[in-house]
């Protein structure tokens, strides 16, 4: 039922009302913080949920519409339950479970599959909201950067990620033009492409985007900037720094010139955060936008990228960085799991792992988020990166004929 980023499923098939009022009951905690992001069907599935922390006896603090990282830093105090299926289409919905201050891991995800069979009953069981964690939150951001000098920053109005950027930003001396336009709940290249025709309009300095729970932050400045090297602005800043095994060659070589050390893990934000918690790194990153501040949380959190990002900007920073030729590609299937298994007996690959090839790599993967099959293919030469990316795309197709 877990995924890589917490329980996703189409809502009213798996994500239901009865699911969200089970997990809460089965994780509920004193207190358990409840956040949600704007679909629809967030409020109902929250409401289900702290109706099941009370009947367990937990005392339920509502968020209400905030971003993840909000309800990761909370967990730090207790444990948090925040309603997404974050960049997934509208129709998904789901639950990530924190505990202090990131994603449970597969010790908990077990115990709470366990209980979901049979309610609890406790006595005592509340409701209220928490005005002064809110303060505490936007201080604890605050504290993470500093303008050296005033911006103009063009801010995508899109979720509560972008509300809490908007009035971070703004207290530390920024001036935000929040802009409105139809969009996907991920921050695609139409979005970003978008974003920099209104940095332009404006004559701004950065452009920001988040995504459906805001844990996720990427920006433009008068330009596109490859998602490699925006992880290299923000990883080179700091002197142990955990990273995806999808991570571009250019940001490896980038941290390892600065004498900085880098160390590859498994895709997915909850991998990231169990490393840095357990080795105490400093900062944690993915090229999909997500970064970890361990100051603040164990989870991504988008408006504190957004934080250090205009920090960057204020202080020079230009996103020149280093650029291999990288494709990432993305094939809908039915079955996962046989095409999987089958592109190991096809290909040799071990999945989720770097596959050497001539002056690049390779990775193949089940998402755990969605129902396709990723790859990712970056070459030093762009006649290199063309040849695999066919021959890479033909073998994942013809497999996934076979299996159909």
């Amino acid at each position: 039922m877990f995924g890589t980023s917490g329980i996703r499923g189409l809502y009213g098939e798996e994500i239901t009302e009865e699911l969200a009022f089970k997990v809460a009951n089965a994780f509920a905690s004193n207190p358990l913080f409840v956040g949600r992001d704007l679909r629809e069907s967030s409020l109902p599935l929250a409401l289900a949920a702290m109706s099941g922390g009370i009947a367990a006896g937990g005392e339920m603090i509502d968020l209400g519409e905030c971003p993840t990282g909000m309800v990761a830093f909370a967990s730090k105090k207790g444990r948090g339950i925040m309603i997404t299926a974050s960049h997934n289409p509208p129709s998904y919905n789901g639950f990530k479970l924190f505990e202090e201050g990131g994603e449970i891991g597969k010790t908990v995800q077990k115990e709470v599959l366990s209980a979901l069979g049979k309610v609890k009953r406790g006595k005592g069981g509340g409701y209220r909201r928490d005005a002064l964690l809110e303060e505490d939150y936007l201080s604890a951001l605050l504290r993470l950067a500093e303008l050296k000098k005033p911006l103009k920053i063009v801010l995508s109005n899109y979720g509560p990620g972008a509300a809490w950027t908007e009035r971070a930003l703004s207290e530390a001396g920024a001036q935000v033009i929040a802009v409105t336009f139809p969009r996907t709940s991920e921050p695609t290249a139409e979005v970003q492409e978008k974003l920099r025709d209104y940095v332009k309009r404006y004559g701004a300095d950065l452009g920001i985007a988040h995504d459906g729970d805001g844990d996720r932050c990427v920006i433009v400045t008068d330009r596109l900037i490859p998602s490699d090297a925006q992880l290299a602005a923000l990883a080179t800043r700091y002197k142990k720094v955990i990273l995806t095994k999808e991570c571009s060659m250019a940001v490896l070589e980038e941290v390892e010139k600065r004498g900085a050390a880098a160390k590859l893990v498994e895709v997915g934000s909850t991998y990231v955060g169990e490393r840095l918690r357990e080795e105490g790194y400093e900062f944690g990153g993915e090229p999909c936008g997500e970064y970890i501040f361990p100051s603040l949380s164990f989870a991504p959190d988008g408006t504190a990228a957004a934080l250090l990002f205009a920090q960057l900007v204020a202080e020079g920073e230009d996103f020149n960085y280093p650029n291999y030729f990288m494709k990432r590609l993305k094939f809908a299937v039915k079955d996962k799991d046989a095409v999987m298994e089958r592109l190991k007996e096809v290909l040799g690959v071990e999945e989720g792992e770097r596959m050497e090839m001539r002056e690049g790599w390779f990775m193949i993967r089940r998402s755990g988020t969605e129902p396709v099959i990723r790859l990712t293919v970056e070459a030093r030469q762009e006649e290199e990166l063309k040849k695999a990316v066919e021959q890479l795309r033909n073998s994942v197709e013809a497999v996934i004929d076979q299996v159909k």
